[in-house]
């Protein structure tokens, strides 16, 4: 019931809801009548920190996320297989980001490579399809052209086996690609205007939308100038 509340309370925006819901999570562990339900503190865990995280997203407030990184990377060491395969690769995608959107590129690689090194897509597919898409942001910041250029032409191909290529990251490749061929400054310039203004039509799209509950290009391409 709990876990419902907040839940909803999230979605419709009761934060002072959510607040007080959160604390009475934290505090279901150590109640004796809890304590013989299985795995109750990595559940605790698991919903607390993904509620938080998905908070600040939606608020856009993502240095005060930072804070609660190494408690996650603790928490996820300490509990490893009692957090199920598909929230921790949950887990790996969100922190990547909130590191991405902090400027922190090399550990946002880190924790991406995460999910990319792993063997099995056997859950939340979408998640290693958008992991890809965001890879290529991510060595975009890193300056690692080389290597960009030849993901440009493997993740499409990659995606193109698993679903259809939505029209944003088609955009998004062509960009990239046009960026990598050493345009000056003018010029880049006005790339980016070009495809802040596709990206702000695409986003009127709601086909498109799905892309950008993952990757807000609109946040990216609007830190280039």
């Amino acid at each position: 019931t709990l876990n419902n509340m907040l839940i909803d309370s999230f979605v419709i925006g009761e934060y002072d809801v959510l607040t007080e819901g959160l604390n009475r999570l934290m505090r279901i562990a150590e109640r004796s009548e809890f304590k013989s339900i299985k795995n109750i503190a990595s559940r605790v865990f698991r919903q607390r920190y993904l509620l938080l995280i998905n908070w600040t997203l939606r608020q856009k407030d993502f240095e005060k996320a930072l804070e609660w990184i190494p408690e996650i990377e603790a928490g996820l060491e300490q509990f490893g297989k009692k957090i199920e395969k598909h929230h921790r690769i949950t887990f790996y995608y969100l922190i990547a980001y909130l590191l991405f959107q902090n400027e922190r590129f090399d550990q946002a690689l880190q924790w991406n490579n995460q999910i990319l090194n792993e063997t099995k897509e056997d859950v939340v597919k979408e998640i290693f399809h958008f992991a890809r898409v965001f890879n290529l942001l991510i060595h975009y910041e890193l300056g690692n052209h080389n290597l960009l250029e030849s993901l440009l032409s493997s993740t499409p191909k990659y995606l193109k086996a698993r679903r259809a290529i939505y029209a944003t990251e088609k955009a998004l490749f062509r960009f990239l690609t046009k960026l990598l061929n050493h345009v000056d400054k003018a010029e880049k310039q006005e790339l980016i205007a070009g495809f802040k203004n596709t990206i702000h039509e695409l986003f009127q799209n709601s086909k498109e939308r799905r892309v950008f509950s993952y990757l807000d290009l609109r946040l990216w391409v609007g830190k280039m100038g």
